[in-house]
C-alpha cells in the first residue's frame, strides 16, 4: 500500500497544481467585469445617498473604494504580464487579501451609510446593494471558498452595526435576514465551488488525455514514415486512407496523389481481378495473409512487391478495413531469377543444367512408378569434340554446341527434357516410351537413330565447315528400381560402350558391364566391415581467415582398404549413402569430432577451433539425429559452439517442417549450421531466406574457374554479397591458388579452405601443422 500510494502522490499533486492554476486564471480573469460592475454600482449608490449621508463620510468612501479597486485593476494588470515569476500560491493569497479589502471597503458602506439614514426606502435599498454585491460575489467566487468567505464576512461583519444605530424591529429583521442570505447563498457557493472543481478536474484530464493521444499519433506517424516497409490501409471499399513515406518511393504516388485511390491504380490489368477478388475476401472473413505480385508505379514500370495483409477491426470487433505492409522486391526477384537461370540452366545453350536434369529425372522415377510405363535416359557424347577447340579455339566449339543443342530441340518432342551434362555431353530424358521392357528399348532405338542421324551433319562454324557424329548410351528404368546417379551411371557407361564398338552408334546398358557393379557392391560389403579409425581414417583440412589464422577444420573420411588401398571418399561415400552404413558412420565421424573437440578446448592453443562435420540427407533426416549429437557433445563434454554440421542443399528439398524443427533445436545448443557446396541455385535462395543457417560454402566448382568464367565469378560474387547482407559467414573450399584466394578476398571471402593452405592429413600431421604458423602469401 505505501508503494501505491507514493506512486499515486505525484499525480495528486499534479492535479492540485494544475486546479489551482485553474482557479487563479478564472479569478483574475473575472476582474475587469467585477471592476465595472462594482464600480456602476458604487456610483449608483454614491448617487442614491448623496442627500441622506454625510458628504465628508460619501467622500471618504469613495476615495477608499476607488483606492481598492484601483490597487486591485493594477493587480490584475501586473498578474497578466508577470503571472509565471511567482507561484500559485502567492498569487491566490494577493487576490484573497484584495478581495477581503474590496470586501471591507463595501461593509464600510454598510455600516456608514445605514447608521446616516433613517428612511426605511433608504435603508432597503442599501441592504438591496449590499445583498446584490454580496450575492454577485458569491457566485463570481465560488471557485475559492476561501476567498468568497472573505469578501462576503468582511461585508456582513462590518455592516451589521448599522443595522443597529437606531434599534428598530425593522432593522433587526433586515440584519437577521440578511444573515440568513449569506448562509444560504454561502452554502451554494459552496457547492458550486465543488462542481467547478470537478469540472476543473476534468477539463484538466481531458486535456491530458488529448494530448497523450496527440503524442501517440504523432509518434505513430513518425514510425510509419520512417519504416522502411511500405504501410498502406484501405477502407471497406478498398480504397486508400493512408500511405506513408516508404509506400510513396515504393509506387510514386505522393500521400496526396494516392489517398482516396482505389486498390486498382497499383495493380496491372490483367491481375486486378484476381488480386480485388483476395483483398475483398479477406475483408469477409477478417483473415490475414502474405503473399507476393506484381505492381504498378506511377510511371507505369511493373514491379515486384511482397505484402502482408491484416484485417482492422474497431472496439467492436468489426472489420473497418485491411492494413497492408509492402515491399519492393523487384531488385531480389531479379537476382533470384538470375541466379536460378545461372544454377539451372546452361548459360551457352539455354538447355538444363544437370542439377535440373537430375530434379526432372526424380520426378520422372515417380511418375514412372504410378504410370507403370517405362523411361529412357539418352547419354550423347560429341565425337572427337576434342578436335575442334583444339584446331580453331573454344569459340569455335562453343558455336557447335549451341548448333548441336538447336538441332536437338528439332528432333524431341517438347515435353523431353534436354540437358547439357556438361563438356560436350548432353542428356536427354524421354518418359512414357512403353509398359513393356522390348516396347521400350524398340522406341529409344527409333529415338537414337533419329538423334544420331539429325546431329551427323556438316556445321558452319564461322569460315569453317566441320562435321560432328554422336555416341550415344541409353538406359531404360521403370519406377524406382535405379536411383537417379544409378541411371546416370548406366548410361554413361552405355556411352563409352557405343565409343569403344566405333562411335557413331548407340548402346545400351548392357549386363556384360556388371563387374564393375559387382565391384561396387564388393565394397559396399567391405564397408560394413571397415573399422573406424582403423580401416576409415579421420582426416583434417585446414580452414584459415584472411589473416591466415588456422580458425578451424573439416574431418574428410579416407578408407584403408585391405585390397585396393586408400580408397577415396568420392567412391565410398556414395556407396554408403545409397545403403543404412551412412548411419554408422555418420555416428562414428560425430563421436569422433566431438572427442576432437573437447581434447582441443582444453588447449588455449586451440580452444577458438572450429570443426566441421559433413552430414548425409539420410543421416540427417533419422528421426533420433538431433539426440544422437547432443549424445556426443555430452559424452565427451564438448562444447556445441565449437561443432559446424555441413547439409547439402538437396536436404533443404525434404520435408521443410521437421527440418526447421531439427536446425532450430540444434542451434539452440549453440551448434552452427553451414550449406555445403553452395552456388546451386534458386533453392539456395530460398533456403537463406527459410532456415537460419550460420555459414555458407562455396563450391569448388565454381571456384576452380571463376577465374576464366565470367558466369562462376558472378554467381560467386552475388552468392558473397547475399550472404554478407544475410548476416552469415562465407567459406570457399578447393581453394589452390594464390590468386583465387585475393579473387575471393577483394569480393568479400574472407574465410578459405584449400590445397593452398593444406591437404587433408591425418590428425597427428594436422597436431603439428597447427604448432607450425602459416606462410603469408
Amino acid at each position: 500500500m505505501d508503494a501505491k500510494a507514493a506512486a499515486e502522490r505525484p499525480v495528486k499533486q499534479d492535479e492540485k497544481t494544475a486546479l489551482q492554476a485553474e482557479i487563479i486564471n478564472m479569478l483574475f480573469g473575472s476582474n475587469l467585469k467585477s471592476f465595472i460592475v462594482a464600480s456602476l454600482v458604487a456610483i449608483t449608490l454614491a448617487y442614491m445617498e448623496y442627500d441622506q449621508v454625510n458628504n465628508i463620510i460619501l467622500f471618504g468612501w469613495c476615495v477608499i473604494f476607488c483606492f481598492v479597486y484601483g490597487l486591485r485593476f493594477c493587480t490584475t494588470l501586473y498578474f497578466q504580464r508577470h503571472s509565471a515569476n511567482y507561484s500559485t500560491d502567492y498569487w491566490l493569497n494577493i487576490f484573497r487579501l484584495s478581495t477581503l479589502a474590496c470586501g471591507m471597503a463595501w461593509g464600510f458602506a454598510g455600516y456608514y451609510f445605514l447608521s446616516e439614514t433613517n428612511e426605511v426606502a433608504h435603508k432597503a435599498f442599501i441592504t438591496l446593494v449590499i445583498v446584490g454585491v454580496t450575492g454577485g460575489a458569491m457566485v463570481v467566487y465560488a471557485v475559492d471558498a476561501i476567498t468568497s468567505k472573505l469578501f462576503s464576512g468582511s461585508i456582513y461583519l462590518l455592516s451589521l452595526p448599522g443595522f443597529f444605530t437606531n434599534e428598530t424591529e425593522l432593522s433587526l429583521a433586515m440584519a437577521i435576514l440578511l444573515a440568513v442570505y449569506i448562509v444560504y447563498i454561502s452554502i451554494a457557493s459552496t457547492n458550486l465551488g465543488k462542481k467547478l472543481h470537478e469540472n476543473i478536474l476534468l477539463h484538466h484530464a481531458a486535456i491530458k488525455q488529448q494530448e497523450e493521444i496527440e503524442k501517440l499519433s504523432q509518434h505513430q506517424r513518425i514510425h510509419l514514415d520512417h519504416t522502411p516497409m511500405g504501410v498502406i490501409e484501405w477502407d471497406l471499399n478498398l480504397c486508400v486512407v493512408s500511405w506513408n513515406a516508404a509506400a510513396q518511393e515504393i509506387f510514386g504516388y505522393s500521400q496526396d496523389e494516392a489517398l482516396h485511390q482505389h486498390a486498382s491504380f497499383i495493380l496491372p490489368l490483367d491481375i486486378q481481378h484476381q488480386v480485388l477478388q483476395k483483398m475483398h475476401k479477406l475483408i469477409s472473413e477478417g483473415n490475414s495473409t502474405h503473399c507476393q505480385n506484381e505492381n504498378l508505379t506511377k510511371e507505369h514500370e511493373i514491379i515486384y512487391c511482397e505484402w502482408t495483409y491484416t484485417a482492422l477491426r474497431d472496439s467492436e470487433n468489426q472489420v473497418v478495413g485491411l492494413a497492408t505492409l509492402v515491399q519492393n522486391k523487384t531488385e531480389f526477384k531479379k537476382n533470384q531469377d538470375e541466379i536460378q537461370y545461372l544454377a539451372y540452366y546452361d548459360t551457352l545453350t539455354d538447355l538444363p543444367n544437370r542439377r535440373l536434369l537430375t530434379d526432372r529425372v526424380t520426378h520422372a522415377i515417380h511418375s514412372s512408378s504410378r504410370n507403370k510405363s517405362y523411361c529412357a535416359i539418352f547419354f550423347i557424347d560429341l565425337d572427337n569434340f576434342k578436335n575442334i577447340n583444339d584446331l580453331h579455339g573454344h569459340s569455335a566449339g562453343d558455336m557447335l554446341l549451341k548448333s548441336v543443342s538447336t538441332r536437338l530441340k528439332t528432333l524431341l518432342r517438347e515435353e523431353d527434357t534436354i540437358a547439357r551434362f556438361g563438356g560436350d555431353e548432353f542428356v536427354i530424358l524421354v518418359e512414357n516410351i512403353g509398359e513393356t521392357l522390348g516396347k521400350s528399348k524398340k522406341i529409344a532405338e527409333l529415338i537414337s537413330n533419329k538423334i544420331i542421324n539429325g546431329i551427323s551433319d556438316i556445321y558452319s562454324i564461322g569460315n569453317v565447315q566441320y562435321r560432328t557424329s554422336c555416341s550415344i548410351g541409353i538406359c531404360n528404368f521403370l519406377g524406382d528400381t535405379l536411383s537417379v546417379n544409378e541411371i546416370f551411371k548406366r548410361a554413361d557407361n552405355a556411352m563409352f560402350q557405343a565409343k569403344s564398338d566405333g562411335r557413331s552408334c548407340f548402346r545400351f546398358f548392357d549386363e556384360k558391364l556388371q563387374p564393375s557393379i559387382e565391384f561396387k557392391a564388393s565394397l559396399e560389403n567391405d564397408l560394413r566391415d571397415a573399422i573406424f579409425d582403423r580401416d576409415i581414417i579421420p582426416y583434417f583440412q585446414p580452414q584459415v581467415n584472411h589473416r591466415h589464422e588456422l580458425i578451424g577444420a573439416e574431418i574428410l573420411l579416407r578408407w584403408q582398404h585391405p585390397k585396393h588401398g586408400m580408397i577415396s571418399p568420392a567412391e565410398f561415400i556414395p556407396i554408403a549413402e545409397d545403403s543404412d552404413i551412412i548411419h554408422r558412420i555418420g555416428t562414428e565421424v560425430l563421436q569422433s569430432a566431438c572427442k576432437q573437440l573437447a581434447i582441443w578446448q582444453n588447449n588455449p592453443e586451440t580452444a577458438h577451433l572450429v570443426l566441421s562435420v559433413n552430414i548425409s540427407a539420410r543421416q540427417f533426416m533419422q528421426k533420433n539425429f538431433v539426440e544422437t549429437v547432443l549424445s556426443s557433445i555430452e559424452t565427451y563434454h564438448c562444447s556445441g559452439s565449437r561443432l559446424r554440421l555441413e547439409i547439402t542443399e538437396s536436404l533443404m528439398l525434404k520435408n521443410i517442417n521437421e527440418l526447421a524443427t531439427k536446425i532450430e533445436k540444434l542451434r539452440s545448443y549453440g551448434i552452427t549450421l553451414s550449406l555445403d557446396d553452395f552456388g546451386t541455385g534458386y533453392s539456395s535462395l530460398s533456403i537463406l531466406r527459410s532456415f537460419p543457417l550460420d555459414e555458407i560454402k562455396i563450391d569448388k566448382s565454381f571456384v576452380d574457374h571463376m577465374l576464366e568464367n565470367a558466369n562462376d565469378a558472378h554467381i560467386i560474387r552475388t552468392v558473397i554479397n547475399m550472404s554478407n547482407h544475410m548476416g552469415m559467414t562465407v567459406i570457399a573450399e578447393g581453394v589452390e591458388t594464390e590468386a583465387q584466394e585475393a579473387f575471393l578476398a577483394e569480393n568479400g571471402c574472407l574465410n578459405y579452405q584449400g590445397y593452398l593452405f593444406g591437404k587433408p592429413m591425418p590428425l597427428e600431421d594436422f597436431s603439428d601443422y597447427i604448432k607450425k604458423p602459416l606462410p603469408l602469401h
